[in-house]
């Protein structure tokens, strides 16, 4: 796995680098998380929205401070910006929160308080549509129809620290009879 790492980190070829990236990903273990770690900066953005997806599916809370550094620091780059806002979406709010006031400490950036609260304001917006549709997948009042929609929207998202509520759910699903 060594080889594949250091390949995702130093070698020239964009495509090189991408096809290291997805073989570590089938063996998910340190070297992988690593790899992804770097990647969320790679110069090429194929690479950098590869390694988004997989950080917000990884779910390491370690990933967060790469994932914020690159959100804020590559916007010009948009579909990466993207794919890292939607996969920030899925940590834990404290976590991304934290991560980002982190990153403003760090960082002396012109108007940096307001961009801060700005980037906590659209983070919380995210939250709270996934909470909303997280609340209308467990709601039994609602027709089928509603909770299909709520979710088929969140199948896609492994939204790490409502598991629970995801099992809950199950579990009363294959208890109900038929």
């Amino acid at each position: 796995y060594r080889r594949q790492r250091q390949m995702c980190i130093r070698d020239r070829f964009n495509t090189v680098r991408m096809e290291a990236v997805k073989l570590l990903s089938r063996y998910n273990d340190a070297n992988f998380v690593e790899a992804v770690r770097l990647g969320v900066n790679d110069p090429y953005e194929l690479v950098s929205r590869l390694c988004a997806d997989y950080a917000g599916n990884i779910g390491d809370p370690a990933l967060l401070p790469d994932m914020v550094t690159a959100y804020l620091d590559c916007q010009e780059r948009s579909r990466a910006a993207y794919t890292l806002s939607n996969s920030l979406a899925l940590f834990p709010k404290e976590d991304v929160a934290a991560a980002v006031n982190d990153f403003y400490a760090r960082n002396n950036r012109y108007k940096g308080e307001a961009e801060n609260r700005n980037v906590i304001k659209q983070y919380d917006r995210q939250v709270k549509f996934a909470e909303e549709h997280i609340a209308q997948m467990t709601d039994t009042t609602l027709t089928d129809a509603k909770r299909t929609s709520a979710i088929r929207f969140v199948r896609n998202n492994p939204y790490h620290q409502h598991l629970d509520t995801f099992f809950d759910l199950s579990l009363i699903h294959i208890s109900e009879p038929t």
